[in-house]
């Protein structure tokens, strides 16, 4: 029902991957590659990038990013490079796609559930000023939406850390979730009993129902590399 005003949702877009992209480079031998990695934009505004993936025209990256759909929908648009250095990055192609519960939304799901098993999406040029529909390019692009099992996490505090800039420290903490950076607390200047009180969500594969948590606590420094003071690491689910 068009009429319906459906809730603000959580989704958790996956850029898995890519297949027969072009290739931007040579290698030694004359064999065409890339070194391609995926930028990623909500609504225009760029929430993620993937890594570069070296010597490659099929990238699996497998990037995970909350999504946060209104009962609108948003523009979802990935677009795909080949990685240089010291000169510009050459444009190998995007999708873009209206995500949602509304009309636009051309893809083949349930517009309740507002999930997507993957699927791979041919990667197109850049639409011209008049917004008429782009041509294709080389490659496809492959996603997937799920609807992980949303936990709260909440950092609170260290205590007797580690003097690293004479007798005390300034100290954060990075959190990852299964190998992946979740966020950084605020950093807590001179102290070595840090109170952050920070909040993160954690995405739970319903499928798997568990994860490996990891916080690591850090010396922030100005101008130079920050002091790694510690972790933990525990396993969270399961049985």
């Amino acid at each position: 029902d068009p009429q319906t005003v459906r809730p603000t949702v959580k989704r958790q877009l996956v850029v898995a991957g890519a297949t027969g992209l072009q290739a931007a480079d040579r290698k030694v031998f004359g064999e065409g590659v890339s070194d391609p990695y995926a930028v990623i934009y909500w609504n225009d505004v760029q929430i993620a990038t993937t890594a570069v993936e070296k010597e490659t025209l099929d990238p699996e990256w497998e990037t995970r990013v909350m999504l946060t759909i209104p009962d609108r929908g948003g523009l979802l648009r990935v677009e795909v490079f080949d990685h240089d250095v010291g000169s510009a990055h050459d444009f190998l192609g995007q999708v873009e796609q209206h995500v949602g519960p509304g009309s636009e939304c051309s893809w083949d799901w349930d517009p309740d559930e507002m999930v997507l098993p993957s699927t791979s999406f041919q990667l197109r040029a850049r639409k011209d000023a008049e917004g008429s529909e782009a041509e294709s390019v080389p490659g496809k692009l492959t996603l997937r939406v799920e609807n992980p099992i949303m936990r709260r996490l909440i950092v609170m505090q260290a205590v007797g850390l580690r003097a690293a800039d004479k007798k005390t420290s300034d100290p954060y903490a990075v959190v990852y979730w299964n190998d992946r950076e979740v966020g950084q607390t605020k950093v807590v200047e001179k102290t070595l009993d840090p109170v952050w009180e920070s909040d993160f969500e954690l995405a739970v594969d319903p499928q798997i129902g568990e994860g490996t948590l990891r916080i690591e606590v850090f010396d922030h420094d100005v101008g130079s590399k920050s002091d790694f003071l510690g972790q933990i690491e525990i396993p969270l689910g399961g049985d």
